[in-house]
């Protein structure tokens, strides 16, 4: 339907306050597998250790060492992705295209890579298949300090490639200088 359905609800679609993690609307299933090519997956961030709640923790160094891959699990099986971003992001960007082209595919790429919080040593091109996973964030305030609604934390990594395994080592540092949203108003 659409990206609101599940924030306040269950993924029985009964009345629940935490809501629950759920796929981006645009993401399809086709014979039980995912098809898109950016996977966005959504989910609150009550500051209570439930669904995405540790997700901004990812700004942080020893976090990210702690955990460079992201297991995804559906029904049909077990997927691996290789975080290669970590970063804030204004609502208005389009992180979240479930099949973008082969340009706005690279072109959300770089875009990522410039604002992550680490500098992930992974490389990652139009060709992946990526796993998006999206939380509300408070860091960014209007000048009457109240917290902007047009905010997210988002994570975003890339299907293992064939030959690649969670044994790799992930080479990681602090970005010292990471773009920052840029807010409409």
């Amino acid at each position: 339907q659409d990206n609101d359905y599940y924030l306040d609800r269950g993924a029985d679609g009964s009345s629940f306050w935490h809501g629950c993690v759920y796929a981006d609307y645009r993401n399809t299933f086709n014979e039980g597998y995912y098809t898109p090519r950016n996977i966005t997956l959504y989910a609150h961030n009550k500051d209570d250790h439930q669904y995405f709640a540790n997700l901004r923790d990812y700004r942080r160094l020893e976090t990210a060492r702690q955990n460079p891959y992201i297991y995804f699990s559906t029904k049909d099986g077990d997927e691996v992705y290789k975080v290669f971003a970590a970063f804030y992001a204004e609502t208005q960007l389009n992180y979240n295209t479930a099949n973008p082209s082969d340009d706005l595919m690279a072109q959300l790429i770089a875009e990522a890579k410039k604002r992550s919080e680490i500098t992930f040593d992974v490389p990652v091109d139009s060709s992946d298949q990526l796993l998006t996973l999206s939380t509300c964030c408070y860091r960014y305030t209007y000048a009457n300090g109240q917290a902007r609604t047009d905010q997210r934390f988002v994570v975003m990594a890339r299907k293992l490639r064939a030959g690649e395994s969670v044994d790799d080592k992930v080479s990681m540092w602090q970005n010292p200088n990471p773009k920052a949203p840029q807010f409409r108003n």
